[in-house]
């Protein structure tokens, strides 16, 4: 081959590797705009800049992080303030959005033995531990580990003081509820969930629910998944608290291997006494080791406990138990696109971004209603809001949660049950989130680009090899 020409085609390949590397960061994250905070007006600010492409999509985890940031009581709302200016010369509206269960938790990471050294003189925990990562390996409804820090707590109800034949909550002993399975098992059960929802399936006289024949206890009515974590049947009120023994000496907790469990996953108030003597005070907490009750309340949380608004309306917080239902503005509704956030969908409908011009939702808003086992323990949540051009040519396949399903889509309509029914002996897992969004403009120019430069490549080769071959 003439040496000119084989120079020529090796920079075009070049040049074509080059092009493609250079729309890489399209396709890795949606770019185009800015975040930032103005403090004064609590307001977080997205600024879509000069340059943006046909397709923005926001990633707005910033705006759940600081709502579940101003949560701390059951009953509580958190707000603030978004807004979404447009530096471009262009017209964006919105065009779709998407939840997720995932942001600042790590979910498929190990997490470190949450154990404490043996020897004298190490610390009594007296706060939750923080640890990244699953304390099982049980798996929630989105297809995640459960990370630990989101396991709930181990409550003192009313089918655990049953077991043990006792009337007050009160009454019940850090011990009892250490080794409530050895208990159970006196009773002919093989785990703390078999007995739940044995309790329920023989306890539950109301006609309206179908307990009697749940096979789990993701498909016990939601009242009474409510009470199996931490509050009973009259309402949010309930204990996860362990009042008794009112104290258990350091000592006691280093020699007797009966705490052993509450060295791993229990906590109280570590005290001194006057005399020097070391204590363990009262309220003590302890989390659930059972894994079918972990992945109830990993579930529980987004189906029946966090609620969120767009525009600050629309939320009906339950005054009971009795009263959850899948109809509500809960962040489930988002993650499963259910007909109840139809009217939020539309607050985020018109917003339509003029350029130079911004749009300001003031009131975002996130509330919380949850039993006593979420006492200390963390939420995590995440959302992105996507806006295309109205003024100019349209994305190549856009992305979306309506994309063609995968591996973790919800099923259609012909594929399995209803997706967004609560899980039943025909649905048993639920529905699961919907993939995530991104900036896939340019998707098939960048393919293009890339199989012609490989073509061209090949093409090289093949002429470079048979030179040299010939005689």
């Amino acid at each position: 081959m003439n040496k000119r020409i084989r120079v020529g085609l090796l920079a075009a390949v070049l040049g074509f590797s080059l092009a493609a590397r250079g729309l890489g960061p399209a396709l890795a994250a949606s770019g185009g705009y800015t975040r930032t905070y103005d403090p004064q007006n609590n307001t977080i600010v997205y600024t879509i800049s000069s340059g943006a492409g046909d397709w923005v999509t926001i990633n707005c985890n910033d705006v759940a992080n600081s709502l579940m940031a101003g949560l701390s009581l059951p009953g509580q709302a958190s707000q603030v303030a978004v807004r979404f200016v447009n530096n471009s010369s262009r017209t964006y509206v919105f065009e779709d959005y998407a939840f997720t269960t995932e942001n600042g938790i790590e979910r498929d990471v190990p997490v470190a033995s949450p154990g404490l050294p043996t020897t004298p003189g190490y610390t009594i925990r007296t706060q939750p531990p923080l640890q990244d990562g699953a304390i099982t390996s049980q798996r929630g409804f989105d297809g995640n580990l459960i990370p630990y820090p989101m396991t709930v707590l181990r409550s003192v109800t009313t089918p655990l003081k049953a077991a043990y034949g006792i009337a007050d909550s009160a009454d019940v002993t850090v011990l009892q509820v250490l080794h409530l399975e050895d208990r159970l098992a006196e009773l002919g059960y093989d785990s703390y969930s078999e007995y739940l929802l044995d309790y329920y399936k023989q306890s539950c006289t109301d006609p309206t629910h179908r307990c009697r024949q749940a096979a789990s206890l993701l498909e016990l009515d939601p009242s009474h998944q409510c009470e199996i974590l931490g509050s009973n049947s009259f309402g949010y009120t309930g204990q996860s608290e362990i009042r008794q023994p009112r104290t258990i000496s350091i000592a006691e907790l280093q020699t007797n291997p009966a705490y052993y469990d509450f060295r791993v996953y229990g906590w109280g108030t570590r005290v001194t006494g006057a005399t020097g003597e070391r204590r363990v005070e009262q309220d003590y907490e302890i989390m659930e080791t059972d894994p079918e009750i972990i992945a109830l309340g990993y579930r529980y949380l987004y189906a029946y406990g966090l609620f969120f608004s767009f525009d600050g309306t629309g939320i009906e917080m339950p005054a009971s138990p009795e009263e959850l239902a899948l109809d509500n503005l809960e962040i489930w509704s988002y993650l499963n696109r259910l007909d109840s956030v139809e009217k939020q969908v539309d607050v985020l409908e018109r917003i339509v971004l003029e350029p130079g011009a911004s749009v300001t939702l003031p009131n975002v808003t996130l509330e919380v209603q949850l039993p006593n086992s979420y006492d200390m323990r963390s939420i995590d949540f995440g959302f992105s809001l996507s806006f295309v051009t109205a003024d100019g040519p349209g994305p190549v396949d856009p992305p979306g949660p309506t994309d063609s399903p995968g591996p973790t889509d919800p099923p259609g309509p012909t594929d399995s049950p209803d997706p967004t029914a609560p899980p039943g002996p025909d649905n048993p897992d639920g529905p699961v989130n919907p993939p995530k969004t991104g900036d896939t403009s340019h998707l098939n120019l960048w393919l293009a680009i890339l199989g012609a430069a490989i073509l061209l490549l090949g093409f090289v080769l093949i002429k470079m090899r048979n030179e040299r071959h010939q005689p």
